[in-house]
């Protein structure tokens, strides 16, 4: 009989593919294609701009130092943890809506389309204003462990601990920035303070958090991320195997993912078909097209007990369609049907 589903599946349901790892895996490259000290120059202005705003000396004998906290965190959202820039912070966000709706990429000609498997889908939309409302959350909140979402946390463990670069973020500054920094840091009995050191690596990796994810780097993002740049453009974005895609190349329908293209029923019997139209998901009932099963099967050429489905014979009968559905369909009764079967043969021999 098959599975024996009913109903739309949820998002714990399917095996998703995380399109962003499988990129970062395939090419052995972040998304946004960072490189470790390099930044922009705005970017960098601004958390110059932080050095003096809380009145910390910064000459530039330690500019490298700013280059390479900064960078962390440009390597951490585009390598380590690309999806966080989509989770409440920045102006786009990812949904669940390859869940809930189908989706169906348009042809070259318009008039066919394929319906795409939402384990190979993600779904992007753009939040107005949000942005700004990250950006003054950061300059409000001073500190790299007040970011959000404890995203500050796994920045200070990769620089900390990290796993990509083989260095820690003191070993990634040349001797004559250190030094500078030890001098400057050094205490009245001569011990070198690293805790102030390290902060002047966090107060940019903060710094450069704030600009990346708000308005200020706006521009930037939609220079280097496909999806930004789409989903802020066009109002929402999908990511189909690697592919982004706006929505005037595909269509947002209003039934679930998987479910019959011609009724949205979304049940174990839908399979994907394939028509002058395109490639898209049909039920056993508008499969058959009305007509009458065989005698075998209660709709179409399948056996199905789910009297819960509205096209079944016996659904509008409720609870007691199931008993029926069994007695008349189900196993106990093919078997009785053949015993009864060969009962009259051997008779008539």
């Amino acid at each position: 009989m098959g599975a024996t589903r009913l109903g739309p599946k949820t998002v714990y349901d399917y095996t998703k593919e995380d399109s962003f790892f499988s990129w970062i895996e395939g090419y052995d490259m972040g998304i946004m294609q960072c490189q470790f000290g390099s930044i922009p120059t705005e970017c960098e202005e601004f958390c110059r701009e932080q050095y003096a705003r809380f009145g910390i000396p910064f000459p530039e004998e330690i500019r490298e130092a700013l280059v390479v906290g900064a960078s962390y965190v440009f390597q951490y959202l585009d390598l380590v943890a690309p999806y966080e820039l989509f989770n409440g912070v920045s102006d786009v966000d990812i949904t669940s809506d390859w869940a809930e709706h189908a989706y169906e990429l348009l042809g070259a000609y318009k008039d066919r389309s394929m319906e795409i498997s939402p384990e190979h889908l993600e779904t992007f939309v753009f939040v107005p204003g949000q942005a700004e409302e990250t950006f003054d959350y950061v300059m409000s909140h001073p500190g790299l462990l007040a970011l959000p979402n404890r995203i500050g946390y796994e920045i200070l463990e990769q620089m900390n601990e990290p796993y990509y670069m083989g260095e820690s973020y003191h070993q990634l500054v040349d001797k004559a920035c250190l030094d500078t920094l030890c001098v400057m840091c050094t205490e009245a009995d001569g011990a070198v303070n690293w805790t102030r050191i390290r902060a002047y690596f966090e107060l940019a990796a903060w710094a450069a958090f704030g600009w990346f994810v708000g308005p200020l780097g706006r521009n930037y993002r939609q220079a280097v991320h496909d999806v930004i740049h789409t989903a802020i453009s066009f109002g929402e974005a999908i990511v189909l195997e690697g592919s982004v895609y706006g929505p005037q190349e595909y269509t947002k329908l209003c039934r679930a993912p998987e479910s019959c293209h011609i009724c949205g029923l979304a049940a174990w019997c839908v399979e994907l078909t394939s028509s002058y139209e395109g490639t898209r998901h049909v039920c056993e009932h508008c499969l058959s097209e009305g007509m009458p099963p065989s005698s075998i099967a209660t709709c179409g050429a399948k056996r199905c007990m789910l009297t819960a489905c509205r096209h079944h014979p016996y659904h509008h009968l409720g609870a007691a369609g199931l008993s029926r559905a069994y007695r008349e369909h189900g196993q106990l009764g093919a078997s009785a049907r053949t015993d009864q079967t060969q009962q009259l043969i051997g008779t008539s021999l």
